[in-house]
């Protein structure tokens, strides 16, 4: 969603300026707004997707395109890195790079 679109969105005045505030202009409950998603997204077939699958797509399309770790900790709302890094980043395969500097160990010893 753009910013231009949330700019324009009716917004329910509350004390923490927060775009999606309950219909009160409370801070909406997580599993009310999983609820709402799930119902959203059934007719179409994804109705397991929770709030917390856009925030892992996010961090990883945010990963894919390049930021750092500190960037998308900072758009996650993360304190710290890692986080960011233990909860939304899985382990990566092994990278060619360190296979080459331990194949030295291998060479070594096959002598």
């Amino acid at each position: 969603m753009s910013s231009t679109v949330l700019a324009a969105r009716d917004r329910v005045p509350n004390e923490w300026d927060v775009v999606f505030a309950s219909q009160l202009g409370r801070l909406r409950d997580r599993s009310n707004t999983n609820k709402d998603v799930r119902e959203a997204l059934a007719p179409v077939g994804f109705a397991w997707v929770t709030t917390h699958v856009f925030r892992k797509t996010a961090a990883t399309l945010l990963d894919e395109g390049g930021l750092t770790v500190r960037e998308i900790a900072d758009q996650l709302g993360h304190r710290r890195v890692s986080i960011t890094q233990d909860t939304y980043f899985g382990r990566h395969q092994a990278s060619p790079r360190v296979a080459a500097v331990l194949d030295v160990i291998g060479r070594e010893s096959a002598q």
